[in-house]
């Protein structure tokens, strides 16, 4: 019977994909917009590859219960759910660069007392609030990334390289946070 199936499906046509990596890298030299959104995903994994490293290692530098750990990765997972569940509510398309502003400063403001106060209690907090705030961040400007992306035919014909560029913006800003660190 699998035979049979087989045989009455007509073949898969193979499309060659051609690069369109030289008018990737064209747009990026000429349009502010493509600049700014590399940029911007630079100084994102740049903030993701500091945070998450140094967080990290002052928690396990302080935490020596490792129950007390793995308490804290399941609360900032359940503030990334209800971050999650909350952007989808509030923000609204026109909005997003305002509130990715507001809740940069915000997150900004909520690590000043980490250089005062260092200690269980202020990382297991800051790590709770970092994980709702940063998905208010994060989701803003992926989806602005989408909308720079969408804007033009040129854009539109090098999507995958385009998408190419920003994970090798993302990934260098993380080692550049890491290695800072």
């Amino acid at each position: 019977i699998q035979l049979h199936v087989q045989r009455g499906l007509s073949p898969v046509e193979k499309k060659r994909h051609v690069s369109q990596a030289r008018l990737a890298f064209r747009m990026l030299r000429k349009k502010l917009s493509y600049k700014l959104m590399v940029c911007y995903e630079m100084l994102r994994g740049f903030r993701d590859g500091a945070f998450a490293f140094i967080l990290n290692m002052v928690l396990f530098e302080i935490i020596t219960d490792e129950s007390l750990v793995g308490i804290n990765t399941f609360l900032t997972g359940l503030a990334a759910i209800i971050g999650s569940w909350a952007y989808g509510r509030i923000v609204r398309q026109e909005k997003r660069g305002q509130v990715a502003v507001l809740f940069s400063i915000l997150l900004t403001l909520c690590a000043l007392p980490l250089y005062r106060i260092l200690n269980m209690g202020t990382i297991m907090i800051f790590t709770l609030v970092s994980s709702f705030f940063t998905l208010f961040i994060t989701n803003s400007c992926s989806n602005m990334t989408s909308d720079v992306a969408g804007q033009n035919e040129s854009i539109r014909k090098c999507l995958a390289e385009t998408i190419a560029i920003r994970e090798g913006a993302i990934g260098i800003g993380r080692l550049s946070g890491i290695l800072v660190i």
